[in-house]
């Protein structure tokens, strides 16, 4: 598994350091270590569609999980901070914590729950956001997003994002 991953991630780094033409989407990329014991079954360089200013964002995924199912699933989004604006899909920030050093919000759906914890967040999914600034001051902004996983779980997979 280490040596796919480590080839995926020198594919990922050449792709993004040399190409000119794509300028605008340089942004450091990190990688998981950890999928909660799930199997990642893609890693997707984005065309930049998605978004009104032609950012690209690069997506792990792993598991099955969504919100329509009851699979365990982790979806890691990665794109330049500033980028592709985008709402968290929850509605309820619940706290705040540090990741790798970093001030992350986590938030979950929490309506119709009369206290909102991260105890929430194994039946209603998760998402744990932060901007990661690089030696040499570059911003990423990341969202860890977990779909029938207990928030550990979530945190585990946070906290083992790694700089490709």
């Amino acid at each position: 598994m280490k040596r796919i991953m480590a080839i995926v991630l020198i594919f990922i780094s050449l792709f993004f350091w040399e190409s000119p033409a794509n300028a605008k989407a340089i942004f450091p990329t990190y990688a998981p270590t950890y999928f909660a014991g799930l199997v990642s079954k893609a890693m997707v360089l984005s065309t930049g569609s998605e978004c009104t200013d032609g950012a690209k964002q690069v997506y792990w995924l792993a598991g099955k999980g969504t919100f329509g199912n009851n699979y365990p699933g982790v979806n890691v989004f990665e794109k330049a901070a500033g980028t592709c604006g985008s709402s968290t899909g929850f509605t309820t920030k619940i706290s705040s914590i540090s990741i790798n050093g970093f001030k992350a919000e986590i938030w979950s759906n929490c309506a119709g729950v009369s206290k909102c914890t991260t105890s929430v967040i194994q039946m209603n999914g998760g998402l744990i956001r932060w901007v990661q600034v690089s030696k040499s001051g570059q911003k990423t902004a990341i969202d860890v997003t977990g779909y029938n996983l207990p928030y550990r779980q979530l945190l585990a997979v946070a906290k083992g994002i790694t700089k490709i």
